[in-house]
């Protein structure tokens, strides 16, 4: 009721996995986490909606670690969210860029590839997990009028932002990771 009161809300859900592929230099694994991140188009078109009528590729982050780039692939999966579409996904993606960077970018030499390793920190606290989130990560953002504030919360806009700085200022301090 508060939520359709103030305008409904807009959401964002994304669910990530994130394959390694190692080469023989950093420079290597540069070239090749940029040329990735530039077939997001046409891997989303062309390889994952042949793999579900669900799943979107929203974006491609490659994280750098010396000779290895980890191309952190992030999906949109609409009401069938899960792991394994995604991973599924991801596993097809990497069999398209082990097929192609050959003719593509003949001086990279990719030694291995896993389809996960540990970027997203599988099932643990990690850094990009706060940033971007593990799995299913879903943000909302509402606007509440002070109108709506203090019909169904009872509070001024002054009274609610107080509560949050404090709220948060204690939860960063408290908790593992930030709160």
């Amino acid at each position: 009721v508060v939520i359709a009161d103030a305008g409904d809300a807009d959401t964002k859900q994304l669910c990530s996995r994130g394959p390694c592929f190692v080469t023989k230099s950093a420079a290597q694994s540069m070239k090749l986490g940029a040329w990735v991140r530039d077939q997001k188009q046409y891997l989303r078109d062309e390889i994952v909606s042949q793999v579900s009528s669900h799943a979107s590729l929203e974006q491609i982050i490659p994280v750098y670690d010396l000779e290895a780039v980890h191309t952190v692939f992030l999906f949109s999966t609409g009401d069938a969210c899960g792991q394994n579409v995604v991973t599924v996904c991801s596993e097809q993606i990497m069999s398209w860029i082990l097929d192609n960077v050959g003719q593509a970018l003949p001086d990279v030499n990719i030694k291995r590839a896993w389809v996960e390793a540990n970027v997203t920190s599988d099932k643990k606290p990690g850094a990009f997990n706060i940033l971007h989130g593990r799995g299913m990560s879903t943000e909302a953002k509402v606007i509440l009028s002070e109108e709506v504030l203090n019909k169904y919360l009872r509070v001024t806009s002054e009274e609610y932002l107080d509560f949050f700085k404090y709220a948060t200022s204690i939860s960063i301090k408290t908790t593992p990771g930030g709160g």
